[in-house]
């Protein structure tokens, strides 16, 4: 990334983002923390995900899987959201530690080898009426700091947290919204390239400049759906107040005072 939008290199083939760390395991969700792949396909690249599986044979955590049926049955979910729903491509996370070498996992990757060679490729009619817009200036600006801070000292990690952990839990709830969506950065909300959906989802579109502010208004005008969480437009590009999500969001916006 840079500033808010892939900094497609004319030689990057893909890009790659892991496996959420809250869904490893059998039961889950398929959540990618760089999930866009919209956005890779509107530049003609493609999405890798990285299944960052912890198997019996890994290192013991609470992360890990207890058998090697439901290490499958989560290879088979990764499997089937990645190359037949989504199209993006795979890759298991081992780095020569030896989590994938049980006979039992070795046969599955070449089960999904097999037929991902021979599915990818087919055509493919996209139905989804929803789109999901990961704003990363955004997650950017205010997972660091909203002012400048004192050389001297560091933003508390707390406020750090907050605000990545929003992000990130916010699009790991997106998954389960249980309907065809897809996902794009910011900067694609322009692309002409883009499908016509009926609903936007902005997680965390905490700045919002006048130009989205008039994309936003154009989706509107267009009968389109736009649902936003949390502090919605609070930073126009010049100031951050609460005038700003009321410009946006056409309501009033009083805030409570923090619990002590």
């Amino acid at each position: 990334f840079r500033g808010n939008h892939f900094d497609w290199h004319p030689e990057q083939k893909f890009n790659v983002g892991c496996l959420g760390y809250g869904d490893r395991k059998a039961g889950g969700i398929s959540c990618y923390t760089n999930a866009c792949w919209e956005s890779s396909y509107l530049h003609g690249k493609i999405a890798l995900g990285e299944a960052d599986i912890r198997t019996p044979d890994g290192r013991q955590t609470r992360r890990n899987e207890g058998t090697y049926y439901n290490t499958i049955q989560t290879m088979r979910r990764e499997f089937g959201h990645a190359l037949l729903v989504k199209r993006m491509a795979l890759w298991y996370y081992d780095m020569q530690i030896g989590w994938f070498d049980h006979p039992r996992l070795v046969a599955e990757m070449g089960k999904q080898g097999h037929l991902g060679r021979k599915l990818i490729d087919l055509p493919h009619r996209n139905l989804s009426q929803t789109v999901i817009v990961i704003d990363n200036g955004s997650w950017r600006h205010f997972a660091y700091t909203s002012k400048p801070l004192d050389p001297h000292k560091k933003m508390p990690l707390g406020v750090r947290e907050f605000m990545m952990d929003t992000a990130r839990t916010s699009v790991e709830n997106m998954m389960r919204l249980g309907a065809p969506k897809d996902m794009i950065v910011e900067t694609d909300l322009y692309s002409p390239k883009l499908k016509n959906y009926e609903l936007y989802i902005f997680p965390n579109k905490f700045i919002c400049d006048e130009r989205g502010r008039k994309r936003v208004k154009a989706l509107l005008d267009e009968g389109k759906t736009c649902y936003f969480s949390y502090a919605a437009g609070l930073f126009n590009g010049d100031d951050m107040d609460l005038k700003n999500m009321k410009d946006l969001l056409g309501m009033e916006i009083a805030v409570d005072e923090p619990f002590q």
